[in-house]
């Protein structure tokens, strides 16, 4: 099978309590296998196998999934690109999805204030976990 598959559709980008969560839809290839996602601060030239280490200090793989969505929680102030590769079950990757988040312009109190609501939640349930012990 040399057939690749079709790319992922765009769903939605949200940025939600310091963490940016991306949705998409997967193909309906009959031999779809899952999706690679590389995030990058530089837009990626096509690559035609995102496996290969070569490319690895370019962009960063931070899933390899066959969920329909992803939740990064490394928010960071600069513009991040999300590249998302379909591939079957043959290997043959698809042609890739690229998403453009850019965080530069969002203000640093917006981020502490998102970083203290998930500090809180942490520790609440830290408390709940000794508490139950």
């Amino acid at each position: 099978d040399i057939t690749v598959p079709n790319p992922p559709a765009l769903g939605t980008i949200m940025l939600s309590d310091g963490q940016i969560v991306l949705n998409w839809q997967n193909p309906n290839d009959f031999d779809f296998a899952r999706v690679l996602i590389l995030r990058s601060f530089l837009p990626l030239p096509l690559i035609t196998n995102p496996g290969n280490p070569r490319y690895l200090p370019m962009a960063q793989v931070v899933a390899d999934t066959n969920l329909p969505t992803f939740i990064d929680p490394n928010l960071v102030r600069a513009k991040l690109y999300y590249t998302l590769y379909a591939y079957d079950r043959s290997g043959n990757y698809a042609r890739p999805l690229t998403l453009t988040i850019d965080l530069s312009s969002v203000e640093r109190e917006t981020l502490l204030l998102s970083l203290q609501r998930q500090l809180i939640t942490l520790l609440q349930k830290l408390l709940a976990l000794l508490r139950g012990q």
